[in-house]
């Protein structure tokens, strides 16, 4: 993996969590919702499995 693609990643997940944390008043908790994550993730994970 090239190093500027690291950099790129890690800095766009930062910003990602950043806006969450800060646009939930310090509360990360409230974008989490388990049967979404269940969903998405599941779903992600077997389509590319089929």
């Amino acid at each position: 993996m090239d190093l500027a693609t690291l950099v790129g990643m890690l800095g766009a997940i930062g910003f990602i969590v950043m806006a969450m944390i800060l646009g939930s008043s310090g509360a990360p908790g409230m974008f989490a919702d388990t049967v979404s994550v269940l969903i998405v993730f599941g779903g992600s994970i077997f389509v590319v499995i089929s």
